[in-house]
């Protein structure tokens, strides 16, 4: 299973790659005490950033992150 709108960012959490990527796009929330409840959806709402942009990235960076193991 992949990263989808609804995916929590404390989810995200686990691939540091990806974490990066939402960090140079903008979306800071993993230190807020929303990223437990907060969805990828909300946050790119929130933040004015191309969630389905955002998504497909995430994917891709997890696919190269799990084959490197």
């Amino acid at each position: 299973m992949g990263i989808t709108k609804k995916t929590k960012f404390n989810e995200i959490m686990k691939y540091p790659k990806a974490v990066e990527y939402l960090m140079e796009k903008g979306l800071h929330c993993f230190g807020c005490p929303f990223a437990q409840v907060e969805s990828l959806e909300q946050g790119c709402k929130g933040h004015g950033v191309n969630m389905n942009e955002i998504v497909k990235e995430l994917n891709n960076i997890i696919k190269k992150q799990k084959k490197k193991k």
